[in-house]
């Protein structure tokens, strides 16, 4: 995993990053890990501009390491710039999808695809199992019934999840392949590979069954086209200036896989940053956050989230003791009815949030505002080994680790390291550093 960081004010941004990637190997039935400490997530995406790319969570994406792709897009862009740093992010995918047939063949893409199938079709036959209260293990499948059961139970889990991903259209992205072309394509892969994945569903004869089947064939299809399913992603952040800019933005995205020679992303707002009159600093964190949210909004957000929840445990227990206490206990439920907790619970949020707002982000912005970069940087750093030590003192895995580095971007000065590691001794690597600019 990783802490990625970048802080941001008028005059310039400071980006951090540890050095600890997570890998993960399946050998002999079981999935082994092992962490090092090596990765670089920070590079310079412009070798003439002051422009920079930091990456978070999957180091690759179809396999293919992102810092290849990186210094492929850098040494094509060459003293090319553009005005905003979306145009340098919109450039960047163009450039991905251009040269997909380069750096993924056919098959590979496929297979992020049709890999996906798998742990779909666990999914679905143990919700199926899980909703209609039976275990696995014991249920008796020469009943014809229990056959008949379990056969309609999972279809309408089928239809439930196509329910849940076409809900919400906000996470549609652009449509990668039509639903005509995606069955005659790819339906007799999807029928393989998910009789591969489960015997029950060959055994059950579901795909005999055209509702079953149409409803894979669906979820698959939207699966392509929407967000909301992919558990493995890249999140990339574009950091620095464009051009016309004449202070530095933040504009993150998230990828996902590439797919028929087109990357499958969606634009992460919630930390897209633009420094102006209007915001005059800004802190995004990124990947593992508990720690660096800890220190910006004064409560760890676990410990928030079970404020909350006993919140709503300790108005429910107060209202069923009235009642308890009532000689009419239907009263209170017209005086406490579920409204009145609900406006009641969103009015506590909202006073905590306001608490820290007013307390601990407005102070910690309205300071960051006038900062030096040297301070941007020494932040920067502080929150993302404060991550670091806080796994290395508890029982959790070492997950966020090794050196940090620490790049600093102004409009004048540009990009510029202030802590790097390198794999290499510069001092014996002359000649690389000389054709630095030729590569």
């Amino acid at each position: 995993m990783t802490a990625v960081v970048g802080i941001l004010n008028k005059s310039g941004l400071a980006i951090a990053a540890d050095s600890a990637v997570t890998l993960t190997s399946f050998y002999k039935g079981q999935n082994k890990t092992k962490i090092l400490n090596t990765a670089n997530k920070i590079f310079t995406l412009s070798k003439y501009h002051p422009v920079g790319i930091a990456i978070y969570s999957q180091a690759s994406i179809n396999r293919v390491p992102w810092e290849i792709i990186i210094k492929e897009y850098r040494r094509q862009l060459g003293k090319d710039s553009f005005p905003t740093v979306r145009e340098y992010f919109e450039d960047f995918v163009k450039f991905i999808n251009s040269s997909a047939a380069f750096f993924f063949d056919q098959s590979t893409q496929e297979s992020f695809l049709l890999g996906q199938i798998k742990w779909v079709i666990k999914e679905i036959v143990g919700n199926t199992f899980k909703s209609i209260g039976e275990n696995p293990q014991k249920f008796d499948l020469d009943d014809a019934s229990n056959r008949k059961r379990l056969s309609d139970s999972i279809i309408l889990e089928l239809k439930r999840l196509n329910a849940e991903i076409n809900s919400d259209k906000s996470l549609v992205v652009d449509e990668l392949i039509g639903l005509d072309e995606f069955i005659k394509e790819y339906k007799e892969k999807v029928i393989s590979i998910s009789s591969e994945a489960s015997n029950l569903l060959v055994t059950l004869r579901l795909f005999e069954n055209s509702k079953f089947v149409d409803g894979l064939l669906l979820f698959f299809h939207s699966l392509i086209n929407t967000n909301n399913v992919d558990k493995a992603y890249t999140g990339l952040v574009f950091v620095g200036y464009g051009e016309k800019e004449l202070f530095p933005s933040c504009f993150p995205i998230k990828c996902y896989y590439v797919f028929r020679n087109k990357l499958k992303y969606v634009l992460d707002d919630e930390w897209n940053f633009q420094i102006g009159d209007k915001r005059e600093s800004a802190i995004a964190t990124f990947a593992q956050t508990d720690v660096m949210n800890t220190i910006l909004m004064g409560v760890d957000s676990k410990l928030e989230d079970l404020f909350y929840e006993n919140t709503v445990n300790l108005v429910n227990d107060i209202s069923r003791k009235i009642k308890e206490n009532l000689s009419n206990p239907e009263i209170i439920d017209e005086v406490i009815n579920e409204k009145v907790k609900d406006d009641l619970f969103f009015e506590y949020i909202n006073l905590m949030r306001g608490y820290q707002q007013e307390n601990y982000i407005t102070p910690l912005l309205s300071s960051l505002a006038t900062i030096s970069k040297e301070d941007l940087a020494e932040m920067a750093e502080s929150l993302v080994y404060l991550t670091y030590l806080k796994r290395r003192m508890t029982n959790e895995e070492e997950s966020v680790g090794g050196p940090v580095d620490v790049a600093v971007i102004s409009k004048g000065d540009g990009f510029v390291w202030i802590k790097r590691k390198h794999y290499f001794d510069p001092k014996l690597n002359q000649p690389f550093l000389n054709d630095y600019f030729n590569r």
